[in-house]
């Protein structure tokens, strides 16, 4: 029996906010100490939004104003209210309530030598919150403009049948004028407490609002704006203000049509929040905060000195590549950890008697490079890139440029797009290169058999099941499109429920990216195929305003729904679509889906009068493919040396009837015998070594070039070697 392994303590970084200054890091004291001023000097209703991306310390940030305000004034009621953990409430105003109440009861316990009117004027506000909290079931709906209603009234006999409950069980805090009046009441009560030193302040920090869905935040938002704006209230939200902002735009567009609203956006949140303060970055004392946690306690113990010995040189890299976000940060280096001691586990159950001989910081380098470039590189294209030795040579030597040009993107092969897109992804995240220029970074890329073992370790051992919540704050506010594009991915794939269907609706409307709002709509539909996905699919194919949305909706529709609606829609798409890809997707599914002459006249149509190259081309691939007959080799044929036509038209003729013939047909048109532009004059004849390169790429025997040469001649309607004006 084997003997087993003695357990070690595992020592991570804690990613806890700070409520006190010794240990804030980050220097955002100056920042408590405005909000915890702005909340004891103002009178209130005042509203206080702290804004800044998920993981970048305003949890932290109103954990130290709360501490401030209860240090230095005592006499004020500090209530903390988590957003997150009540959710799921149909009325996130009712736990809100309740908690400003349990902390109403806790300071009237403490204030025994305080004026009386002071713990009177408490008691009544407890009262009218008790009330609301009671009546808030009820069904009655006031309408807010541009979202669901916010359900606030009361309805008499629900009312009167808690309130009856209520009070056979002894609860003396209700009246029957508070329950009926709630609203009312506690608007009396705010403008009737005392002034001076015996005036009352209720000061509310709400956290994480930002990890909610965003109807949820904007539900509870509106009613702290209906219910609770009354004097003596200060609110302090911990809020991601992009996100909001981009949710109330959407949904006064899609609800209304009005895309520049003047309450939309910014103009709409800012009617709630009377102070914005955004946190700065914290990009200038972020290698020094990194610099903190190496020399911390967690990186002194023993079994982490490999990790920091690893990181010490990526110090600079690793600030851009957590994005300058704390949380990030803390994550990552915790992955580290876990990577160090699952390696050193696998080694010693198989009988290595050193497992820190193999497992050394530059094995741990090499697991920093793999995390850093999968983050920012996405799934797909760190995958082709870990398994091309010849592309990871080249950027060891850094000789690696773009072999695609732009525009021709949608019509490169697999390697080509992978190649661009690894080169703009490169120019974006400059950071990356100085990755692969670090030592670790260099082995990386020329030690090909140690990234593939750590590439298997960190794929086998270290993605197992992983946390619904955590993906979905992935999906929300991660600050790299790919990672939030996989986690679309993931959520679709693990839990396709109603809540991952309703999160997919909304990103693939508003992420701020193209790439995750297109696979947000691939998502739906794989999921999802029914009528409210195609209804969404619909709208994003019109009104994307990037053209990959557009693309990947069009073509999903055709295949999932071909109905007489989608063919209108497609047939509008390949003449009005502003983006060449979008019209050639369109056309291409016309041609596949309804092989009728109404589609055969407009793609012949459309083979002319579009203004873009591949458009055309794909237009006329499509007629050759879908109507392989005399009618279409005839057309081709008489507009491949149509004067009146340009020579690219000419030429995309030209090359489109030789697709017809055969491989070699296309090939041997072409210049660079891809199939692809440039391609050849018709009125040119073709010379014998041009014939026989393209020969040998169509795979065509040499004994058999001149048959098939007269056979595309023949085809054609004159000979390649002389040329159509011969």
């Amino acid at each position: 029996m084997t003997a087993r392994i003695p357990l070690e303590p595992l020592v991570l970084l804690q990613d806890e906010p700070v409520s006190n200054f010794k240990g804030d890091q980050l220097g955002i004291e100056p920042f408590a100490r405005v909000i915890a001023g702005a909340a004891v000097g103002t009178d209130g209703p005042f509203t206080i939004g702290v804004f800044a991306n998920w993981g970048e310390g305003k949890t932290s940030l109103l954990k130290q104003a709360k501490t401030l305000v209860d240090e230095y004034q005592p006499e004020i009621v500090t209530v903390w209210f988590n957003a997150w953990q009540y959710e799921k409430e149909e009325h996130p105003i009712v736990p809100l309530v309740a908690s400003i109440v349990r902390a109403v009861d806790q300071k009237l316990q403490t204030l025994k030598k305080s004026p009386s009117k002071v713990k009177t004027a408490l008691s009544s506000v407890s009262r009218a919150l008790r009330a609301i909290a009671y009546g808030f079931s009820a069904k009655a709906k006031v309408g807010v403009p541009g979202f669901p209603e916010i359900e606030a009234g009361f309805v008499a006999k629900e009312m009167i049948d808690r309130y009856e409950k209520l009070t056979s069980a002894g609860d003396p805090l209700l009246d029957r004028t508070l329950y009926y009046n709630a609203f009312e009441t506690l608007e009396r009560v705010a403008a009737e407490q005392p002034t001076g030193e015996a005036a009352i302040k209720i000061v509310v920090f709400i956290d994480d609002l930002d990890r909610c869905l965003p109807p949820q935040s904007l539900k509870l938002l509106e009613s702290i704006k209906l219910v609770l704006a009354q004097r003596g209230f200060i609110f302090a939200l911990a809020v991601d203000r992009g996100m909001l902002e981009s949710f109330v735009a959407v949904r006064y567009q899609k609800e209304y049509g009005i895309a520049d609203y003047h309450a939309s956006g910014t103009q709409y949140l800012d009617k709630i929040v009377q102070l914005p303060l955004a946190l700065p970055p914290h990009r200038a004392r972020f290698q020094h905060y990194i610099q903190q946690l190496l020399d911390g306690p967690v990186f002194k113990h023993a079994s982490n000195e490999l990790v920091r010995d690893a990181v010490k040189e990526l110090v600079d890299v690793l600030a851009a590549g957590s994005n300058y976000n704390p949380r990030n940060l803390v994550r990552f280096l915790n992955n580290l950890i876990v990577d160090r001691e699952i390696w050193a586990s696998i080694l010693q159950q198989q009988g290595e008697d050193d497992a820190e001989s193999e497992l050394d910081a530059a094995r741990l380098g090499l697991c920093a490079v793999s995390r850093i470039l999968r983050q920012h590189l996405g799934d797909s294209l760190y995958r082709w890139l870990v398994g091309n030795k010849e592309v990871c040579n080249r950027l060891a030597r850094d000789d690696l440029e773009t072999e695609t040009p732009k525009e021709e993107v949608v019509s490169a092969t697999l390697h080509e797009r992978s190649m661009r897109e690894l080169m703009v992804r490169l120019d974006e995240a400059p950071f990356l290169r100085d990755l692969l220029g670090t030592d670790s970074g260099k082995s990386w890329l020329t030690d090909h058999e140690p990234r593939q073992q750590v590439d298997e370790f960190l794929v086998e051992q270290r993605e197992k099941e992983e946390d619904r919540r955590t993906v979905e704050q992935r999906a929300l506010h991660d600050d790299s499109w790919h990672q939030r594009a996989s986690a679309f991915r993931t959520l679709a794939e693990k839990w396709p429920d109603e809540t991952t269907r309703k999160l997919l609706a909304e990103r693939a409307v508003q992420d701020e990216h193209f790439d995750p709002r297109a696979g947000a709509i691939a998502a739906l539909a794989a999921k999802w195929p029914d009528e409210s996905t195609r209804k969404l699919l619909v709208e994003c194919a019109v009104q994307d305003e990037n053209f990959l949305p557009r693309f990947a909706a069009l073509g999903i529709l055709a295949e999932k729904w071909p109905n007489a609606t989608t063919r209108t829609l497609l047939e509008e798409r390949a003449v009005q679509d502003a983006h060449f890809a979008c019209r050639s997707i369109a056309i291409t599914a016309l041609g596949e889906n309804w092989r009728d002459e109404t589609t055969r006249k407009l793609l012949a149509e459309r083979a002319v009068h579009d203004e873009h190259a591949y458009a055309r081309g794909a237009t006329l691939w499509a007629l050759g493919d879908n109507w392989p007959d005399e009618t279409t080799r005839k057309l081709l044929k008489e507009r491949a040396v149509d004067a009146s036509l340009t020579d690219d038209q000419r030429t995309e003729h030209y090359v489109a009837l030789g697709r017809m013939h055969s491989e070699f047909g296309r090939f041997v048109l072409t210049k660079d015998f891809d199939g692809r532009p440039p391609y050849l004059d018709p009125r040119e004849p073709i010379s014998r070594e041009h014939i026989e390169r393209a020969a040998e790429k169509a795979n065509v025997p040499a004994d058999k070039i001149d048959e098939t040469v007269q056979s595309l001649s023949d085809h054609l309607g004159w000979n390649i070697t002389q040329g159509s004006g011969a």
